[in-house]
């Protein structure tokens, strides 16, 4: 897997999310198939202070096929499911080296990302995410693995509570033998896109605080997923195409409880068809709003992640 060498070609192309890589290893990972896909567990991962980053290459499905859904949690060192107040899944994120992403082309393809929110990404039936299980031509040092990436904060590390975590991610997967679906294309929209570790300061007062990020569409065609990335204190991220004065979508960030301080537990996602529609030239402009509150948030992340479907491939 040489994964020495896929450190250094994703620092050299200014990797987003990846490059604060804490140390050069394989991560010990396994897909074992299910019913629906199959079901990728990677770990254990100790954590002993309130944020741990992990960043490696582990195994990816091994064949060929769609990817028709992704979710991801924490479990235990028992393989029980982790509490949000256990342990915060600050983000993860998989890479497909098979392929350039599409709003950073610089970088293998932001396929699948999550957060506390742990939102289940759903396509609708008759599509899915190509994965061919091949070397890949643009990054071959990765080989048939994906890259990973992931933030877990121990929430009880300042009593010295040291813990051994898992993340699962369960695929909804159909195999290429069994039939040929129309193919998706992610489309990662984020406040601090291509930057060093997504993340962008709120400041502290009061009232909403606003940062907004823009590209143009490169091709035609509609998006027919969408789900959202906030962290606490997000109040909501919108997607609007600026050419036609219309909104793409508007995730919302939904709390545990209203009282303060707020807990983030979900974002809103929709998956439809025929989706909505946008054409190459369009002004794709992304605002991330935000909740001040006595202290600044340091890390906080704007990111919408799409399922897009060119009109032409």
């Amino acid at each position: 897997m040489r994964l020495t060498k896929v450190l250094a070609a994703l620092a050299l192309l200014g990797a987003t999310l990846v490059t604060t890589a804490p140390s050069a290893e394989a991560i010990d990972s396994k897909c074992d198939p299910t019913d629906t896909g199959y079901t990728c567990t990677y770990g254990p991962f100790t954590l002993d202070e309130r944020m741990n980053v992990f960043f490696g290459v582990v195994e990816s499905i091994p064949e060929a096929g769609y990817i028709t859904s992704a979710r991801a949690t924490l479990l235990d060192h028992q393989g029980d499911p982790l509490s949000h107040h256990m342990a915060h899944l600050h983000h993860a994120v998989w890479l497909n080296a098979d392929r350039n992403d599409l709003t950073c082309p610089s970088l293998p393809d932001r396929f699948f990302a999550t957060g506390k929110e742990r939102t289940k990404m759903q396509l609708p039936e008759g599509y899915g995410y190509y994965w061919s299980h091949e070397t890949s031509q643009n990054f071959p040092q990765a080989g048939t693995d994906w890259v990973f990436n992931a933030h877990i904060d121990n929430m009880h590390s300042e009593v010295g509570h040291i813990m051994d975590v898992y993340v699962k991610l369960d695929v909804g997967f159909v195999p290429a033998a069994e039939g040929e679906l129309i193919d998706t294309t992610p489309a990662w929209f984020d406040i601090s896109n291509c930057t060093n570790d997504s993340e962008f300061r709120v400041p502290a007062g009061e009232g909403r605080f606003k940062r907004t990020w823009s590209i143009g569409m490169l091709r035609s065609g509609h998006f027919i997923a969408m789900y959202g990335h906030l962290h606490d204190q997000g109040v909501k991220l919108i997607l609007r195409n600026e050419t036609t004065g219309s909104d793409i979508f508007t995730s919302r960030a939904l709390y545990e409880s209203k009282k303060e301080p707020g807990y983030l537990t979900s974002m809103t996602g929709y998956s439809t068809l025929p989706g909505v529609s946008v054409s190459a030239g369009d002004n794709m402009k992304l605002t991330a709003i935000y909740k001040k509150g006595k202290k600044p948030v340091t890390d906080a992340m704007g990111i919408m992640l799409g399922a897009f479907v060119a009109d032409q491939p």
